[in-house]
Order: structure tokens, then sequence, then C-alpha cells
């Protein structure tokens, strides 16, 4: 299941049903998804306790760090976390995994407009955000209208074709490092803790990829958002 699709996803086909089968292997999917975590923390954890004994079985704490201060300064941010990022993100990454033109150029250009810092939630709506909104936006649409506007379904079916898996796995790569920053500051010492980070977001955005094409993208997102909320509700 999930395993084969991480190690081959081009095998993985869209079922066509009312969504039984997505409830019915959502409590699976959520078990995988907190073992491979906790496994990974364990193999972190001895890895770290060897090369320091001094360190014991800690983690570092940036992650509950980060989160006070963002809840501290974003308005309605349990709202984002939990219902509204989980929508936009998917969208962006995975909504374009089916490979329809539209779509696909979407979430194409959306994943670009993410990389470049661009975000449609500030923390503060003031005139700093609109000009740094203008400076992305701007030359995205301009691209658009010079390059994507040109993208056929021919070219996006050879893409499919040609490089299905690679894409999915860019896609999961890019979802990985975006989320990064939440346990920034970044420091050498702990390169390590963030490999782990990387292989965890990998293998969550993965598991979004598996739901999104088997069962649909309103699916990925309950998913998605049912994750988030365990997170907030463990975290407090």
């Amino acid at each position: 299941m999930i395993f084969n699709y991480i190690k081959n996803p081009s095998t993985l086909i869209k079922e066509e049903s009312n969504g039984n089968s997505f409830w019915k292997n959502f409590p699976l999917l959520f078990f995988k998804l907190l073992a491979v975590i906790f496994v990974s923390g364990v193999v972190y954890s001895l890895i770290s306790f060897i090369l320091d004994p001094s360190s014991g079985f800690s983690f570092p704490d940036n992650y509950a760090n980060n989160l006070k201060e963002y809840v501290n300064k974003m308005p309605l941010a349990y709202l984002w976390i939990i219902l509204i990022g989980p929508a936009y993100e998917e969208i962006t990454f995975r909504m374009g995994l089916n490979f329809e033109r539209n779509s696909f150029v979407f979430s194409l250009f959306m994943v670009l407009f993410l990389v470049t810092g661009g975000t449609i939630f500030p923390a503060k709506f003031d005139s700093q955000y609109i000009v740094n909104l203008i400076f992305r936006v701007v030359p995205l649409m301009i691209l658009y209208f010079t390059v994507g506007r040109k993208i056929t379904q021919k070219h996006v079916s050879f893409l499919k074709e040609r490089y299905y898996n690679q894409i999915v796995y860019l896609v999961a790569i890019v979802f990985s490092v975006l989320h990064l920053p939440n346990y920034f500051p970044f420091h050498l010492s702990q390169l390590s803790f963030y490999i782990l980070i990387m292989s965890v977001f990998f293998y969550i955005s993965m598991t979004l990829s598996y739901i999104r094409i088997k069962h649909g993208l309103a699916y990925a997102i309950v998913f998605h958002t049912s994750w988030n909320l365990f997170q907030m509700l463990i975290s407090r």
C-alpha cells in the first residue's frame, strides 16, 4: 500500500468510490504515520546519545518556541493551522498530481509563489506586505502569460508519462524543505535532527499524495486537517 507507493508512485490507480475505502484506510494510514515518526525519533535519540551521551534523549525545542511565537502574532492562528493551511497546501502541492493541464499549471505557479517566499495569509497586512506581494505576483504573472499559457495537456501528459515518479518525489521534497523553517534556527550541530525532520515530512507528503491520487483531493485535505489537529492537541 503506502510503502509500495513510496517505492513506485506510478503504480497507484485512482479509486472511483464514494469514499468508504478512504475511511477504512484512514486509521491504518494515521497509525503508520505515527509509527514512522516514533521509530524515527527513537533511532535519532539513540544515535544522538551514542555520539554525545551528555545530550540525553532530548530533541531541539525550536518547534515549540516557534509555534508559540506564531500563535501570539498570527490572527486566527489555530484556524490557519488546522483548517485553512491544510487546504491551501493541498491545493498548492498536490492538486496538480492528477496531471490535468489547468490544475497542474495552477499548482506549479502556487509552488513557485511559495518558494519565492510568498504568502496569502500574512501575520500583518500592511504596505510592506502589499509591496512584497506585488514583487512576487507580477513576475509570476509575466511568466504565466509568456510561458504558462503555452503549456498544453500534451506537455503535461508527456511529463506524466516520462517523469511521473520524479515529479511526485520533487513535490514531496519541496513540501519538506518549506516546512523546515518551523524548526529554525538552524545549527550545524543539529544536522542529523534536520535530516530526521526532512525524512518525516517527506513521508507525510507521500502519504498525502497517496490519498490525493487514490481517493481525491478533498480526502487529502481531510487527512491533513486531522493530522494538524492531532499535532495541536498533543502540543498543548
